[in-house]
């Protein structure tokens, strides 16, 4: 269903530390292994998302575990050299049309030591401007974590991005992770209308949802949930896409609106992803 429906496909990589300092270039690494599956979606005329994630995705307080095994930190300048090489193989031979350069910045703000955050904010606009340098026709990202800027994973008033914005001036638009359930929001129609639309009020940036879902089971004796109720929140979501202005029309009827259904092998739900419309 998701290949017959998709008009856009997702690639979310960690970066293949062991392979790039064991000796594996960074173009022979992309070629290899990832160019396949970009060619494949490429031959649907999709839309091509690359996502790079620089810390732990399961834990953003710390560094990627790959990298930790290895005795390495992405405070190395030497390793923020293979980072801008892996990014520039990413943007050069796959070509996407959208590249986030790294994963939930927020997060990692509020809960990773302070030279962690600093060695990503420090790497991702190095690389940013040696795309640039390079003249990339890719939309370059970063995503933030949306509970985090509601202020509902700190227990607090609304954030916002506005810390995002300043510390990635090159952001051509803004990548999306959302799980309001783990936001103490029970229900999908309890999700405010301007969930999304809230983060680029005044300052208009395109939003694409990369991360995110809705549970289609009990995971906890707080956070219950059924098949039903995630499909009510896959529609709910299609309304806040609208909202935050997506474009295009998914022929799938789980989404009615303008969220796009994009292939994924490894989960038992897939990831929205908001493509933007014109201005």
């Amino acid at each position: 269903m998701s290949s017959a429906h998709a008009d856009a496909g997702l690639i979310q990589l960690s970066i293949p530390w062991n392979t790039l300092l064991g000796g594996t270039s960074a173009p022979d690494e992309v070629r290899t292994v990832r160019l396949p599956l970009v060619q494949y979606y490429r031959g649907g005329g999709r839309v091509i998302v690359v996502a790079l994630d620089v810390t732990n995705g399961l834990d953003r307080s710390a560094e990627d575990p790959e990298l930790v095994a290895l005795g390495k930190s992405i405070t190395d300048p030497a390793i923020q050299q293979v980072y801008r090489e892996y990014v520039a193989a990413v943007d050069t031979i796959l070509r996407p049309e959208y590249l986030s350069l790294a994963a939930e910045t927020n997060l990692v703000r509020a809960i990773a030591p302070a030279s962690l955050y600093s060695a990503v904010v420090t790497m991702t606009n190095d690389a940013a401007a040696e795309r640039r340098a390079d003249a990339t026709t890719a939309k370059l990202m970063i995503s933030v974590q949306v509970e985090v800027a509601w202020g509902k994973l700190q227990g607090g008033p609304y954030v916002g991005i506005a810390q995002d914005r300043t510390d990635f001036p090159f952001l051509d638009a803004l990548g999306l992770s959302s799980y309001p359930y783990l936001g103490g929001y029970a229900d999908p129609d309890d999700v405010p209308d301007d969930y999304y639309s809230r983060l680029v009020t005044g300052n208009q940036l395109s939003e694409v949802v990369l991360e995110g879902g809705w549970p289609s089971r009990n995971v906890s004796a707080q956070i219950t949930s059924s098949p039903g109720e995630q499909a009510r929140y896959i529609a709910r979501q299609a309304e806040l896409l609208d909202k935050a202005g997506a474009a295009g029309r998914s022929a799938d009827h789980l989404h009615r609106s303008r969220a796009q259904r994009v292939p994924t092998a490894d989960q038992h739900w897939s990831h929205p992803l908001c493509l933007p419309g014109p201005g």
